[in-house]
């Protein structure tokens, strides 16, 4: 109990932080109106393909049957994935907008965003597994406000960068 507790109110809070983060760039985001008709679909996306690696892991530690080979073969279908939905995600924008920078902007900010919390979704997991707790009861509200957060993050990054 006192783990779901925890890890509720990491959400509740990261939450808040993707909100702030997405206040702050606000101007940008109005200027690129299509970012904003992507941006329910790219962090549903991220937690999605985020929310399978979790799962894979879950179950093969579960079960005894995690080994480096398995880890490393989850990751890989996972960039490959977050690649191709992030490439459909991104595509959203091209008919609403006349410039590309939309395009590229919420694509990068849901790859890059694979690439930084696949770590962040690794580790805590074999952690809390070897600790005794349940990963699943932890790692899903964890991951979706860690990924909101890094998702709108970079995106706000990309956008001033760009």
């Amino acid at each position: 109990m006192k783990d779901i507790i925890l890890s509720e109110s990491l959400s509740i809070i990261t939450g808040v932080l993707a909100g702030a983060v997405l206040v702050s760039v606000r101007n940008e985001i109005l200027r690129y109106p299509s970012i904003l008709i992507a941006l329910p679909g790219l962090l549903q996306m991220r937690g999605s393909v985020g929310g399978i690696l979790a799962s894979k892991m879950g179950t093969e530690l579960h079960l005894g049957t995690m080994n480096k080979k398995k880890l490393f073969r989850m990751i890989a279908s996972n960039i490959l994935s977050s690649f191709i939905a992030s490439l459909v995600v991104s595509s959203i924008t091209i008919p609403f907008s006349n410039d590309l920078k939309p395009f590229f902007v919420v694509f990068l900010a849901g790859f890059l965003s694979s690439i930084v919390e696949i770590p962040l979704i690794v580790i805590p997991e074999e952690k809390l597994f070897k600790k005794g707790i349940d990963p699943d009861s932890v790692m899903g509200p964890y991951l979706t406000s860690i990924d909101d957060l890094i998702t709108t993050s970079l995106l706000g990054v990309l956008l001033w960068v760009f």
